[in-house]
Protein backbone atom coordinates (compact mmCIF):
# COMPACT_ATOMS: atom_id res chain seq x y z
CA UNK A 1 0.00 0.00 0.00
CA UNK A 2 1.10 3.70 -0.82
CA UNK A 3 1.95 5.49 2.77
CA UNK A 4 0.84 8.89 2.24
CA UNK A 5 2.76 11.72 4.48
CA UNK A 6 0.92 12.87 7.47
CA UNK A 7 0.03 16.53 8.03
CA UNK A 8 3.17 17.24 10.38
CA UNK A 9 5.62 15.84 8.24
CA UNK A 10 4.64 18.30 5.33
CA UNK A 11 4.72 20.78 7.46
CA UNK A 12 7.98 20.06 8.93
CA UNK A 13 9.01 19.80 5.44
CA UNK A 14 7.03 22.72 4.34
CA UNK A 15 9.29 24.09 7.44
CA UNK A 16 12.68 22.69 6.79
CA UNK A 17 12.43 24.05 2.95
CA UNK A 18 11.65 27.56 4.42
CA UNK A 19 14.95 27.78 6.71
CA UNK A 20 16.76 26.59 3.69
CA UNK A 21 15.91 29.00 1.17
CA UNK A 22 14.16 31.97 2.93
CA UNK A 23 15.38 34.80 0.36
CA UNK A 24 13.94 32.08 -2.47
CA UNK A 25 10.21 32.42 -0.98
CA UNK A 26 10.69 35.98 0.54
CA UNK A 27 10.89 36.66 -2.87
CA UNK A 28 7.78 34.67 -4.32
CA UNK A 29 5.88 36.25 -1.60
CA UNK A 30 6.26 38.96 -2.65
CA UNK A 31 6.54 38.55 -6.28
CA UNK A 32 2.95 37.20 -5.34
CA UNK A 33 1.96 40.25 -3.52
CA UNK A 34 2.76 42.51 -6.23
CA UNK A 35 1.32 40.43 -8.74
CA UNK A 36 -1.69 40.52 -7.30
CA UNK A 37 -2.35 44.23 -6.81
CA UNK A 38 -1.09 44.75 -10.26
CA UNK A 39 -4.31 42.57 -11.42
CA UNK A 40 -6.71 44.04 -8.42
CA UNK A 41 -5.93 47.73 -9.54
CA UNK A 42 -5.76 47.51 -13.40
CA UNK A 43 -2.05 49.08 -13.07
CA UNK A 44 0.07 49.72 -16.01
CA UNK A 45 2.31 51.81 -13.83
CA UNK A 46 5.63 50.85 -15.57
CA UNK A 47 7.96 51.12 -12.11
CA UNK A 48 5.45 48.38 -10.26
CA UNK A 49 5.49 45.98 -12.86
CA UNK A 50 9.38 46.27 -12.91
CA UNK A 51 9.31 45.95 -9.26
CA UNK A 52 7.33 42.05 -10.03
CA UNK A 53 9.80 41.42 -12.94
CA UNK A 54 13.19 42.22 -10.18
CA UNK A 55 11.32 40.30 -7.57
CA UNK A 56 10.87 37.02 -10.12
CA UNK A 57 14.34 37.57 -10.94
CA UNK A 58 15.55 37.29 -7.01
CA UNK A 59 13.74 33.41 -7.20
CA UNK A 60 16.80 31.80 -9.42
CA UNK A 61 19.26 34.11 -8.33
CA UNK A 62 19.07 33.38 -4.53
CA UNK A 63 18.46 29.40 -5.13
CA UNK A 64 21.51 29.69 -7.28
CA UNK A 65 23.58 31.75 -3.95
CA UNK A 66 21.62 29.75 -1.72
CA UNK A 67 22.92 25.93 -3.37
CA UNK A 68 26.28 27.40 -3.87
CA UNK A 69 26.59 28.34 -0.43
CA UNK A 70 26.07 24.64 0.49
CA UNK A 71 28.99 23.30 -1.75
CA UNK A 72 31.55 26.09 -2.30
CA UNK A 73 34.78 26.67 -3.42
CA UNK A 74 36.94 26.40 -0.25
CA UNK A 75 38.12 29.75 -0.98
CA UNK A 76 35.19 32.14 -1.95
CA UNK A 77 33.15 30.43 1.20
CA UNK A 78 30.15 32.68 2.46
CA UNK A 79 27.28 33.25 4.73
CA UNK A 80 23.82 33.81 5.14
CA UNK A 81 24.01 37.74 5.02
CA UNK A 82 26.76 37.58 2.11
CA UNK A 83 24.32 35.92 0.52
CA UNK A 84 21.54 38.42 0.95
CA UNK A 85 23.90 41.32 0.42
CA UNK A 86 24.88 40.16 -2.93
CA UNK A 87 21.75 39.21 -4.32
CA UNK A 88 20.18 42.06 -3.10
CA UNK A 89 22.80 44.41 -4.60
CA UNK A 90 22.29 42.56 -8.18
CA UNK A 91 18.79 42.80 -7.81
CA UNK A 92 18.71 46.71 -7.45
CA UNK A 93 21.31 47.06 -9.80
CA UNK A 94 18.90 45.47 -11.84
CA UNK A 95 15.83 47.71 -11.47
CA UNK A 96 17.68 50.83 -11.37
CA UNK A 97 20.02 50.12 -14.47
CA UNK A 98 18.15 48.40 -17.13
CA UNK A 99 16.19 51.28 -17.98
CA UNK A 100 12.58 53.20 -17.15
CA UNK A 101 10.96 52.79 -20.29
CA UNK A 102 8.77 49.16 -21.85
CA UNK A 103 10.48 48.94 -25.21
CA UNK A 104 11.03 45.78 -26.69
CA UNK A 105 14.90 45.98 -25.62
CA UNK A 106 13.98 46.07 -21.83
CA UNK A 107 11.88 42.99 -22.27
CA UNK A 108 14.86 41.25 -24.86
CA UNK A 109 17.47 42.09 -21.91
CA UNK A 110 15.19 40.52 -19.18
CA UNK A 111 14.68 37.89 -21.07
CA UNK A 112 18.46 37.20 -21.20
CA UNK A 113 19.27 38.48 -17.50
CA UNK A 114 16.31 35.58 -16.60
CA UNK A 115 17.87 32.94 -18.88
CA UNK A 116 21.40 33.64 -17.20
CA UNK A 117 20.35 33.57 -14.05
CA UNK A 118 18.19 30.16 -14.38
CA UNK A 119 22.17 28.85 -16.32
CA UNK A 120 23.83 29.63 -12.93
CA UNK A 121 20.97 27.71 -11.13
CA UNK A 122 22.26 24.76 -13.25
CA UNK A 123 25.94 24.87 -12.41
CA UNK A 124 26.24 27.00 -9.41
CA UNK A 125 26.79 24.04 -6.77
CA UNK A 126 29.69 22.49 -9.06
CA UNK A 127 32.19 25.07 -9.49
CA UNK A 128 34.85 22.77 -8.49
CA UNK A 129 36.38 20.28 -10.84
CA UNK A 130 34.85 17.03 -11.89
CA UNK A 131 31.91 15.63 -10.33
CA UNK A 132 30.25 15.11 -13.71
CA UNK A 133 27.90 12.35 -13.21
CA UNK A 134 26.87 14.47 -9.64
CA UNK A 135 26.30 17.86 -11.93
CA UNK A 136 23.74 15.52 -14.49
CA UNK A 137 22.27 14.37 -11.42
CA UNK A 138 21.42 17.01 -9.77
CA UNK A 139 19.69 19.00 -13.08
CA UNK A 140 18.06 15.22 -14.21
CA UNK A 141 16.16 15.56 -10.51
CA UNK A 142 15.81 19.57 -11.09
CA UNK A 143 13.81 19.08 -14.18
CA UNK A 144 11.85 16.03 -13.07
CA UNK A 145 11.05 17.70 -9.71
CA UNK A 146 9.87 21.27 -11.60
CA UNK A 147 7.44 18.92 -13.81
CA UNK A 148 5.69 17.42 -10.94
CA UNK A 149 5.31 20.85 -9.27
CA UNK A 150 3.81 22.46 -12.12
CA UNK A 151 1.24 19.54 -12.42
CA UNK A 152 0.79 19.93 -8.71
CA UNK A 153 0.15 23.81 -9.60
CA UNK A 154 -2.00 23.01 -12.33
CA UNK A 155 -3.75 20.53 -10.35
CA UNK A 156 -4.81 23.05 -7.70
CA UNK A 157 -5.90 25.55 -10.22
CA UNK A 158 -8.01 23.81 -12.47
CA UNK A 159 -9.66 22.12 -9.39
CA UNK A 160 -10.15 25.92 -7.88
CA UNK A 161 -11.59 27.96 -10.49
CA UNK A 162 -14.17 24.45 -10.86
CA UNK A 163 -15.19 25.31 -7.60
CA UNK A 164 -15.50 28.94 -7.71
CA UNK A 165 -17.55 28.02 -10.96
CA UNK A 166 -19.85 25.84 -9.03
CA UNK A 167 -20.38 28.78 -6.44
CA UNK A 168 -21.26 30.95 -8.73
CA UNK A 169 -23.57 28.86 -10.94
CA UNK A 170 -25.26 26.56 -8.46
CA UNK A 171 -25.36 28.57 -5.48
CA UNK A 172 -25.87 32.05 -6.76
CA UNK A 173 -23.17 34.06 -5.19
CA UNK A 174 -21.20 36.08 -7.29
CA UNK A 175 -17.31 35.21 -7.50
CA UNK A 176 -15.02 38.18 -7.81
CA UNK A 177 -13.53 37.91 -11.78
CA UNK A 178 -10.00 38.68 -10.99
CA UNK A 179 -9.71 35.75 -8.27
CA UNK A 180 -9.49 33.87 -10.97
CA UNK A 181 -6.09 35.27 -11.83
CA UNK A 182 -4.98 36.16 -8.17
CA UNK A 183 -5.38 32.47 -7.90
CA UNK A 184 -3.31 31.68 -10.88
CA UNK A 185 -0.30 33.75 -9.45
CA UNK A 186 -0.77 31.86 -5.97
CA UNK A 187 -0.49 28.41 -7.77
CA UNK A 188 2.26 29.53 -9.96
CA UNK A 189 4.29 31.57 -7.41
CA UNK A 190 3.89 29.95 -4.19
CA UNK A 191 2.66 26.41 -4.74
CA UNK A 192 4.96 25.37 -7.18
CA UNK A 193 7.59 27.38 -6.20
CA UNK A 194 7.61 26.37 -2.56
CA UNK A 195 6.86 22.37 -3.98
CA UNK A 196 10.00 22.77 -6.23
CA UNK A 197 12.39 23.48 -3.78
CA UNK A 198 10.95 20.84 -0.81
CA UNK A 199 12.78 18.46 -3.69
CA UNK A 200 16.33 19.88 -4.44
CA UNK A 201 18.26 17.12 -3.62
CA UNK A 202 20.48 18.02 -0.39
CA UNK A 203 23.04 15.58 -0.11
CA UNK A 204 24.95 16.82 -3.61
CA UNK A 205 28.04 14.87 -2.98
CA UNK A 206 26.32 11.69 -3.20
CA UNK A 207 24.45 12.35 -6.45
CA UNK A 208 28.03 11.32 -8.04
CA UNK A 209 27.30 7.97 -7.17
CA UNK A 210 24.18 7.73 -8.47
CA UNK A 211 24.59 5.72 -11.66
CA UNK A 212 20.58 5.47 -12.47
CA UNK A 213 18.97 6.41 -15.43
CA UNK A 214 15.07 6.97 -16.24
CA UNK A 215 13.78 4.41 -18.50
CA UNK A 216 11.51 7.09 -19.52
CA UNK A 217 14.15 9.48 -20.35
CA UNK A 218 16.15 6.65 -22.70
CA UNK A 219 13.25 6.19 -24.56
CA UNK A 220 12.19 10.07 -24.98
CA UNK A 221 16.45 10.92 -26.02
CA UNK A 222 16.81 7.79 -27.98
CA UNK A 223 13.70 7.49 -30.04
CA UNK A 224 12.17 10.55 -30.28
CA UNK A 225 15.00 13.19 -29.96
CA UNK A 226 18.01 11.67 -32.09
CA UNK A 227 15.41 10.93 -34.56
CA UNK A 228 14.09 14.73 -35.20
CA UNK A 229 17.05 16.59 -34.61
CA UNK A 230 18.75 13.78 -37.43
CA UNK A 231 15.89 14.66 -39.66
CA UNK A 232 16.47 18.24 -39.33
CA UNK A 233 19.75 18.07 -40.01
CA UNK A 234 18.86 16.10 -43.39
CA UNK A 235 16.28 19.16 -44.49
CA UNK A 236 19.14 21.91 -43.51
CA UNK A 237 21.74 19.51 -45.66
CA UNK A 238 19.09 19.51 -48.27
CA UNK A 239 18.53 23.11 -48.32
CA UNK A 240 22.66 23.91 -48.37
CA UNK A 241 23.24 21.77 -51.32
CA UNK A 242 19.56 23.96 -53.43
CA UNK A 243 21.02 27.42 -52.60
CA UNK A 244 24.55 25.56 -53.83
CA UNK A 245 23.07 24.65 -56.84
CA UNK A 246 21.12 27.62 -57.52
CA UNK A 247 24.04 29.71 -56.23
CA UNK A 248 21.69 31.64 -54.30
CA UNK A 249 21.89 33.07 -51.35
CA UNK A 250 20.46 31.16 -48.07
CA UNK A 251 17.44 33.17 -46.58
CA UNK A 252 16.81 34.84 -43.09
CA UNK A 253 15.04 32.40 -41.10
CA UNK A 254 17.55 29.81 -42.07
CA UNK A 255 19.44 30.79 -39.62
CA UNK A 256 16.94 30.54 -36.29
CA UNK A 257 16.47 27.18 -37.45
CA UNK A 258 20.10 26.27 -37.51
CA UNK A 259 20.38 27.58 -34.30
CA UNK A 260 17.83 25.69 -33.29
CA UNK A 261 18.63 22.74 -34.48
CA UNK A 262 22.09 23.19 -32.82
CA UNK A 263 21.19 23.57 -29.60
CA UNK A 264 18.22 21.03 -29.12
CA UNK A 265 21.20 18.57 -30.90
CA UNK A 266 23.44 19.92 -27.96
CA UNK A 267 20.88 19.53 -25.52
CA UNK A 268 19.87 15.93 -26.41
CA UNK A 269 23.47 14.52 -26.21
CA UNK A 270 24.14 16.07 -23.06
CA UNK A 271 20.82 13.92 -21.94
CA UNK A 272 22.27 10.82 -23.45
CA UNK A 273 25.82 11.56 -21.78
CA UNK A 274 25.78 9.02 -18.71
CA UNK A 275 24.88 6.11 -20.71
CA UNK A 276 27.04 6.86 -23.54
CA UNK A 277 29.72 4.55 -21.79
CA UNK A 278 26.84 1.22 -21.63
CA UNK A 279 26.92 -1.93 -23.52
CA UNK A 280 24.92 -1.52 -26.28
CA UNK A 281 25.33 2.54 -26.14
CA UNK A 282 28.61 2.76 -28.07
CA UNK A 283 27.24 4.14 -30.98
CA UNK A 284 26.40 7.27 -29.08
CA UNK A 285 29.75 8.38 -29.25
CA UNK A 286 29.80 7.92 -32.92
CA UNK A 287 26.83 9.83 -33.42
CA UNK A 288 27.85 12.59 -31.08
CA UNK A 289 31.19 12.73 -33.65
CA UNK A 290 29.34 13.16 -36.76
CA UNK A 291 26.66 15.67 -35.26
CA UNK A 292 29.17 18.08 -33.94
CA UNK A 293 30.94 17.95 -37.22
CA UNK A 294 27.85 18.22 -39.09
CA UNK A 295 27.43 21.45 -37.67
CA UNK A 296 30.43 23.02 -39.56
CA UNK A 297 28.36 23.89 -42.64
CA UNK A 298 25.76 24.53 -41.52
CA UNK A 299 27.36 27.28 -39.32
CA UNK A 300 28.93 28.27 -41.83
CA UNK A 301 25.16 28.71 -43.95
CA UNK A 302 24.09 30.77 -40.72
CA UNK A 303 27.04 33.13 -40.61
CA UNK A 304 27.29 33.83 -44.47
CA UNK A 305 23.22 35.06 -44.00
CA UNK A 306 23.24 37.15 -41.40
CA UNK A 307 26.30 38.41 -42.78
CA UNK A 308 24.68 39.36 -45.62
CA UNK A 309 21.76 41.09 -44.01
CA UNK A 310 24.48 43.25 -41.61
CA UNK A 311 26.06 44.50 -45.18
CA UNK A 312 22.46 45.80 -46.30
CA UNK A 313 20.76 46.79 -43.20
CA UNK A 314 22.99 46.96 -39.97
CA UNK A 315 23.16 44.97 -37.08
CA UNK A 316 20.16 44.36 -35.33
CA UNK A 317 19.68 42.76 -31.37
CA UNK A 318 18.35 39.70 -33.41
CA UNK A 319 21.18 39.25 -36.28
CA UNK A 320 23.92 40.21 -32.92
CA UNK A 321 22.22 36.79 -31.08
CA UNK A 322 22.28 34.89 -33.47
CA UNK A 323 25.63 35.66 -34.53
CA UNK A 324 26.67 35.39 -30.66
CA UNK A 325 25.48 32.02 -31.03
CA UNK A 326 26.76 30.89 -33.99
CA UNK A 327 29.90 31.49 -32.46
CA UNK A 328 29.08 29.30 -29.11
CA UNK A 329 27.78 26.63 -31.25
CA UNK A 330 31.41 26.97 -33.06
CA UNK A 331 33.23 27.11 -29.69
CA UNK A 332 31.32 23.97 -28.24
CA UNK A 333 31.25 21.57 -31.54
CA UNK A 334 35.65 22.50 -31.34
CA UNK A 335 35.66 21.62 -27.39
CA UNK A 336 33.86 18.37 -27.74
CA UNK A 337 35.37 17.08 -30.96
CA UNK A 338 38.86 18.30 -29.14
CA UNK A 339 38.91 17.54 -25.72
CA UNK A 340 39.64 14.23 -24.71
CA UNK A 341 37.55 14.54 -21.39
CA UNK A 342 35.10 17.57 -21.85
CA UNK A 343 33.10 18.16 -19.06
CA UNK A 344 29.26 18.81 -19.73
CA UNK A 345 29.88 21.99 -17.42
CA UNK A 346 31.10 23.89 -20.02
CA UNK A 347 27.47 23.95 -22.21
CA UNK A 348 25.87 25.60 -19.10
CA UNK A 349 29.07 27.87 -17.93
CA UNK A 350 29.82 29.41 -21.13
CA UNK A 351 26.60 29.90 -22.44
CA UNK A 352 25.93 31.50 -18.97
CA UNK A 353 29.09 33.97 -19.75
CA UNK A 354 27.69 34.52 -23.26
CA UNK A 355 24.34 35.49 -22.45
CA UNK A 356 25.48 37.89 -19.86
CA UNK A 357 28.01 39.74 -21.38
CA UNK A 358 26.00 40.38 -24.56
CA UNK A 359 23.67 41.69 -21.87
CA UNK A 360 25.38 44.71 -21.22
CA UNK A 361 28.68 47.34 -22.17
CA UNK A 362 29.00 49.29 -25.06
CA UNK A 363 30.27 45.50 -26.74
CA UNK A 364 26.38 44.41 -25.94
CA UNK A 365 23.31 43.65 -28.43
CA UNK A 366 22.06 47.04 -27.86
CA UNK A 367 24.91 49.24 -28.13
CA UNK A 368 26.42 47.80 -30.72
CA UNK A 369 23.25 47.56 -32.90
CA UNK A 370 21.96 51.20 -31.47
CA UNK A 371 25.25 52.86 -32.64
CA UNK A 372 25.36 50.64 -36.09
CA UNK A 373 21.69 51.85 -37.28
CA UNK A 374 22.80 55.62 -35.84
CA UNK A 375 25.86 55.36 -38.34
CA UNK A 376 23.50 53.89 -41.29
CA UNK A 377 21.21 56.96 -40.81
CA UNK A 378 23.85 59.20 -40.50
CA UNK A 379 25.26 58.12 -43.51
CA UNK A 380 22.19 58.24 -45.71
CA UNK A 381 21.88 62.00 -44.42
CA UNK A 382 24.61 62.96 -45.69
CA UNK A 383 24.14 61.42 -49.17
CA UNK A 384 21.06 62.99 -49.51
CA UNK A 385 22.41 66.80 -48.20
CA UNK A 386 20.32 65.99 -45.26
CA UNK A 387 23.60 66.90 -42.87
CA UNK A 388 25.10 69.78 -41.71
CA UNK A 389 27.99 68.46 -40.18
CA UNK A 390 26.57 68.64 -36.73
CA UNK A 391 22.57 68.04 -37.12
CA UNK A 392 19.80 67.28 -39.99
CA UNK A 393 18.45 69.96 -41.86
CA UNK A 394 15.79 70.30 -44.18
CA UNK A 395 15.49 68.62 -47.32
CA UNK A 396 16.29 70.92 -50.48
CA UNK A 397 16.12 68.51 -52.95
CA UNK A 398 13.88 65.48 -53.74
CA UNK A 399 14.67 63.04 -51.33
CA UNK A 400 14.90 59.12 -53.69
CA UNK A 401 12.18 56.75 -52.54
CA UNK A 402 14.48 54.28 -51.61
CA UNK A 403 16.64 56.22 -48.99
CA UNK A 404 13.46 57.56 -47.66
CA UNK A 405 12.00 54.53 -47.07
CA UNK A 406 15.51 52.92 -45.10
CA UNK A 407 15.42 56.39 -43.21
CA UNK A 408 11.83 55.74 -42.06
CA UNK A 409 12.46 51.69 -41.31
CA UNK A 410 15.63 53.13 -39.45
CA UNK A 411 13.84 55.59 -37.27
CA UNK A 412 10.93 52.92 -36.88
CA UNK A 413 13.45 50.58 -35.30
CA UNK A 414 15.06 53.49 -33.41
CA UNK A 415 11.88 55.15 -31.99
CA UNK A 416 11.13 52.00 -30.62
CA UNK A 417 13.51 50.22 -29.30
CA UNK A 418 15.97 52.83 -28.05
CA UNK A 419 13.30 55.79 -27.42
CA UNK A 420 14.28 59.06 -28.79
CA UNK A 421 17.01 60.25 -26.58
CA UNK A 422 19.86 59.10 -29.14
CA UNK A 423 18.24 60.98 -31.95
CA UNK A 424 17.55 64.35 -29.80
CA UNK A 425 20.88 65.99 -30.40
CA UNK A 426 20.53 65.14 -34.30
CA UNK A 427 17.26 67.53 -34.45
CA UNK A 428 15.99 70.64 -33.82
CA UNK A 429 12.37 69.28 -33.80
CA UNK A 430 11.43 68.74 -29.69
CA UNK A 431 11.57 64.89 -29.26
CA UNK A 432 10.51 65.37 -25.49
CA UNK A 433 6.82 64.98 -25.85
CA UNK A 434 7.57 61.04 -26.72
CA UNK A 435 10.52 60.14 -24.15
CA UNK A 436 8.08 58.18 -22.55
CA UNK A 437 7.59 54.38 -24.12
CA UNK A 438 3.60 54.92 -23.55
CA UNK A 439 3.07 58.42 -25.48
CA UNK A 440 5.24 56.53 -28.30
CA UNK A 441 3.06 53.38 -28.20
CA UNK A 442 -0.05 55.45 -28.05
CA UNK A 443 0.92 57.61 -31.11
CA UNK A 444 2.25 54.70 -32.53
CA UNK A 445 6.18 54.51 -33.07
CA UNK A 446 5.41 54.84 -37.17
CA UNK A 447 3.55 58.18 -36.12
CA UNK A 448 6.89 59.49 -34.57
CA UNK A 449 8.67 58.57 -36.94
CA UNK A 450 6.49 60.48 -39.73
CA UNK A 451 6.95 63.58 -37.51
CA UNK A 452 10.64 63.30 -37.41
CA UNK A 453 10.80 62.63 -41.16
CA UNK A 454 8.52 65.24 -41.68
CA UNK A 455 10.83 67.87 -39.93
CA UNK A 456 13.26 67.13 -42.77
CA UNK A 457 10.56 67.73 -45.77
CA UNK A 458 9.24 64.48 -46.21
CA UNK A 459 6.23 61.75 -45.35
CA UNK A 460 7.17 58.36 -43.48
CA UNK A 461 7.40 55.48 -45.92
CA UNK A 462 6.30 52.18 -44.58
CA UNK A 463 7.60 49.10 -44.90
CA UNK A 464 5.67 47.47 -47.81
CA UNK A 465 5.99 50.78 -49.38
CA UNK A 466 6.43 50.27 -52.94
CA UNK A 467 6.87 54.29 -53.95
CA UNK A 468 3.07 54.21 -55.45
CA UNK A 469 1.30 53.41 -52.61
CA UNK A 470 -0.73 55.82 -50.72
CA UNK A 471 0.44 57.21 -47.58
CA UNK A 472 -2.22 56.62 -44.58
CA UNK A 473 -3.58 59.75 -41.91
CA UNK A 474 -5.77 59.60 -39.04
CA UNK A 475 -7.07 62.15 -37.18
CA UNK A 476 -9.37 61.23 -33.52
CA UNK A 477 -11.43 64.21 -31.23
CA UNK A 478 -9.88 64.89 -28.11
CA UNK A 479 -10.96 63.00 -25.06
CA UNK A 480 -9.96 66.55 -23.29
CA UNK A 481 -11.48 68.81 -25.72
CA UNK A 482 -15.49 70.91 -24.89
CA UNK A 483 -18.28 69.24 -24.59
CA UNK A 484 -20.89 68.99 -27.80
CA UNK A 485 -24.00 70.00 -27.64
CA UNK A 486 -26.94 67.56 -29.01
CA UNK A 487 -29.99 69.46 -28.05
CA UNK A 488 -33.08 69.00 -30.18
CA UNK A 489 -32.12 65.78 -31.13
CA UNK A 490 -34.20 62.73 -30.26
CA UNK A 491 -31.96 59.71 -31.47
CA UNK A 492 -28.70 58.04 -31.44
CA UNK A 493 -26.99 55.31 -33.57
CA UNK A 494 -23.78 53.92 -33.27
CA UNK A 495 -21.60 54.16 -36.49
CA UNK A 496 -21.06 50.40 -37.44
CA UNK A 497 -21.10 49.36 -40.96
CA UNK A 498 -24.22 47.45 -42.25
CA UNK A 499 -25.61 47.95 -38.88
CA UNK A 500 -29.50 47.37 -38.95
CA UNK A 501 -31.96 48.70 -36.54
CA UNK A 502 -35.31 49.72 -35.67
CA UNK A 503 -36.80 53.28 -35.17
CA UNK A 504 -40.42 54.68 -34.84
CA UNK A 505 -41.45 50.83 -35.31
CA UNK A 506 -39.73 51.31 -38.75
CA UNK A 507 -36.61 49.29 -40.15
CA UNK A 508 -33.28 51.44 -41.39
CA UNK A 509 -29.77 50.60 -42.24
CA UNK A 510 -26.72 52.55 -41.63
CA UNK A 511 -24.27 51.37 -44.47
CA UNK A 512 -20.67 53.06 -44.41
CA UNK A 513 -18.39 53.03 -47.62
CA UNK A 514 -15.59 55.25 -48.81
CA UNK A 515 -16.08 57.88 -46.58
CA UNK A 516 -20.09 58.64 -47.93
CA UNK A 517 -22.08 56.95 -44.46
CA UNK A 518 -25.72 56.64 -45.72
CA UNK A 519 -29.16 55.98 -43.71
CA UNK A 520 -31.64 54.08 -45.70
CA UNK A 521 -34.87 53.11 -44.78
CA UNK A 522 -37.90 51.71 -47.01
CA UNK A 523 -40.46 54.39 -48.76
CA UNK A 524 -37.95 57.54 -47.69
CA UNK A 525 -34.84 59.34 -49.68
CA UNK A 526 -31.74 58.07 -48.33
CA UNK A 527 -29.91 60.86 -45.76
CA UNK A 528 -25.83 61.14 -46.91
CA UNK A 529 -23.03 62.47 -45.33
CA UNK A 530 -20.23 62.81 -47.32
CA UNK A 531 -17.10 62.35 -44.60
CA UNK A 532 -14.50 63.96 -46.81
CA UNK A 533 -15.57 66.94 -45.93
CA UNK A 534 -14.99 66.41 -42.44
CA UNK A 535 -11.26 65.93 -44.06
CA UNK A 536 -11.76 69.08 -45.81
CA UNK A 537 -12.50 71.31 -42.53
CA UNK A 538 -9.52 69.77 -40.89
CA UNK A 539 -5.52 70.95 -41.34
CA UNK A 540 -3.88 70.11 -44.57
CA UNK A 541 -4.42 66.35 -44.53
CA UNK A 542 -0.81 66.14 -45.92
CA UNK A 543 0.43 67.18 -42.88
CA UNK A 544 -2.01 64.42 -41.21
CA UNK A 545 -0.51 61.57 -39.16
CA UNK A 546 -1.79 58.23 -37.26
CA UNK A 547 -3.49 59.88 -34.39
CA UNK A 548 -3.15 63.46 -34.39
CA UNK A 549 -5.49 64.89 -31.90
CA UNK A 550 -8.26 67.68 -33.23
CA UNK A 551 -10.91 69.19 -31.59
CA UNK A 552 -14.41 67.41 -31.46
CA UNK A 553 -16.28 70.16 -32.83
CA UNK A 554 -14.07 69.48 -36.11
CA UNK A 555 -15.41 66.29 -36.41
CA UNK A 556 -18.62 66.45 -36.93
CA UNK A 557 -21.08 67.82 -40.02
CA UNK A 558 -24.66 67.66 -40.29
CA UNK A 559 -27.24 66.32 -43.33
CA UNK A 560 -30.74 66.54 -43.71
CA UNK A 561 -33.60 65.36 -46.34
CA UNK A 562 -37.39 65.39 -46.24
CA UNK A 563 -37.28 63.02 -43.37
CA UNK A 564 -34.17 63.64 -41.48
CA UNK A 565 -31.86 66.01 -40.06
CA UNK A 566 -29.01 64.28 -38.98
CA UNK A 567 -25.56 64.92 -37.02
CA UNK A 568 -22.13 62.99 -37.27
CA UNK A 569 -19.98 62.88 -34.11
CA UNK A 570 -16.47 61.31 -35.26
CA UNK A 571 -14.49 59.52 -32.47
CA UNK A 572 -11.60 58.61 -35.24
CA UNK A 573 -10.70 58.98 -38.97
CA UNK A 574 -8.61 57.03 -41.10
CA UNK A 575 -7.36 57.31 -44.52
CA UNK A 576 -5.02 57.56 -47.01
CA UNK A 577 -3.93 60.10 -49.59
CA UNK A 578 -2.64 59.87 -53.36
CA UNK A 579 -1.99 61.78 -55.80
CA UNK A 580 -5.70 62.25 -57.20
CA UNK A 581 -6.85 62.50 -54.05
CA UNK A 582 -8.11 61.31 -50.78
CA UNK A 583 -9.77 58.29 -49.94
CA UNK A 584 -11.60 57.45 -46.07
CA UNK A 585 -11.00 54.09 -45.18
CA UNK A 586 -12.57 53.86 -41.81
CA UNK A 587 -14.48 56.11 -39.36
CA UNK A 588 -16.06 55.69 -36.22
CA UNK A 589 -18.55 58.14 -34.05
CA UNK A 590 -21.97 58.33 -33.71
CA UNK A 591 -24.95 59.75 -35.86
CA UNK A 592 -27.61 61.69 -33.89
CA UNK A 593 -31.22 62.13 -35.47
CA UNK A 594 -34.10 64.19 -35.31
CA UNK A 595 -37.55 64.09 -37.66
CA UNK A 596 -38.36 66.99 -39.82
CA UNK A 597 -41.18 68.22 -38.69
Amino acid sequence: MIRLPSLTYITEHARDTWRRFPYVLVCAFLGVAVAICLIEAESDDFWFTKILMTLALGIPLFFSLTIYRESPIPKFRSTSLHLLGAGGLLLVAFYFLSGQAATENFFLNYAQWALALHLLAAFSPFLRTGEPRGFWQFNRYLFLRFCLSSLYAGVFYIGMIIALGAVDHLLGITIHDKLYADIWVFSAGILLTWHFLAGVPKNLSALEKDDSYPGGLKIFTQYLLVPLVTLYLVILYLYLGKILIKADWPKGTVTWLVSVVSVAGVFNLLLLQPVQEMTGNKWIRAYAKAFYLALFPLVLMLFTSVGKRMGQYGVTEQRYFVTALGLWITGIALYFLLHKKPSIKTVPMTLFLITLLTSMGPWGAYSVSRASQMGRLKTIFIKDGLWNGTKTVKAVKEVPFDDRKEISSILDYLVENHGVAPLQPWFDLDLAQWKDARERSRYGYSSVSNQICRSLGFDHVDRWGNGQMASSFSYYADPDGEALSVKGYDWMVPMVASKKFTLEGRSYSLDSKEGILTLKGAGERDLVFDLSKIVAGLEDPKTAVQHEKVPPQKMQMEASNDHWEGRVCLRDLYGTRKDKGLKITSANGVLFLRRVR
